[in-house]
């Protein structure tokens, strides 16, 4: 729970006035949690106070440092061709990712923002399960390609149904065939309750962007995420319990492949009011 030092507010109300849920209050010239159960955990007002007043007794202090005016010096321009030139990865070299690098990764998933300062969000690492994981979720995909074609699946869906159908019968004939993780080394993936869905999309956006940046390749499993619905199998081997949904899986590796340059895009559909 949130504390703070009376001895060390000088109330100068920073933090009362930013208290969106109304928590804080000013009481004879310092600041107190005045209604507890409105406080969201957020850290708004340790971030802001001018004088270090208040900490949370029940959270790792060591990780509040003064943020300095080169922490927010990134560059916009630059930030926004970092972003243009990513690129989906499906060429892995087989060298293994560093643990400190995933480390980092998942660090950047933690920091993104939740709704309500919930934290639901966690994480899986998987490396050893990959070849276990691709067999059951192309088992999966095959059943579920099986089950559109009869009943009458559009041009569209029958075309991904039957590629579905012929993954399921390549993998029989070579037990390496991977065209869903590529051979990738390791796989982060973003778990959530039902209402956390978006924060775990989020923490996968962040993680995405701080694997790129660290020079790896990533692509989004999607068709991985949609075989793992309900699967009790892939549910089972992920160690999944009642309530939680895969909601991201992100494939990682170092690329071997080089992208040259920015792609076209089509314009932004915007519309301004």
């Amino acid at each position: 729970m949130i504390q703070i030092k009376t001895e060390t507010c000088v109330g100068c109300g920073t933090c009362v006035n930013d208290c969106f849920p109304e928590a804080l209050a000013l009481q004879e010239g310092k600041a107190v949690l005045a209604e507890p159960g409105n406080c969201l955990r957020c850290g708004h007002c340790i971030a802001l106070c001018p004088v270090e007043a208040v900490f949370d007794e029940e959270q790792n202090m060591d990780e509040v440092r003064a943020c300095e005016p080169a922490d927010r010096q990134v560059d916009p321009d630059k930030l926004l061709r970092f972003m243009q030139f990513r690129r989906a990865t499906r060429h892995f070299k087989p060298d293994p990712v560093p643990q400190e690098t995933i480390s980092a990764i998942l660090d950047a998933g933690r920091w993104s923002p939740t709704a309500k300062n919930r934290q639901s969000t966690s994480f899986l690492v998987v490396r050893q399960a990959i070849p276990q994981l691709r067999t059951a979720a192309l088992k999966r995909l095959r059943d579920l390609g099986q089950v559109m074609l009869m009943k009458g699946a559009q041009a569209d869906e029958a075309r991904r149904a039957q590629k579905f159908i012929d993954w399921g019968k390549q993998l029989r004939k070579d037990p390496d065939f991977d065209p869903l993780f590529f051979h990738a080394p390791v796989l982060v993936m973003a778990v959530s309750d039902k209402e956390g869905k978006l924060d775990a999309a989020a923490a996968a956006a962040y993680m995405e962007l701080e694997a790129n940046a660290r020079g790896l390749g990533v692509l989004y499993s999607g068709y991985f995420a949609a075989a793992a619905q309900g699967n009790q199998e892939i549910r089972g081997i992920l160690g999944l319990q009642e309530g939680e949904e895969l909601v991201r899986c992100l494939v990682l590796g170092w690329p071997d492949i080089a992208f040259r340059r920015i792609p076209p895009r089509d314009a932004a559909k915007v519309k301004y009011l």
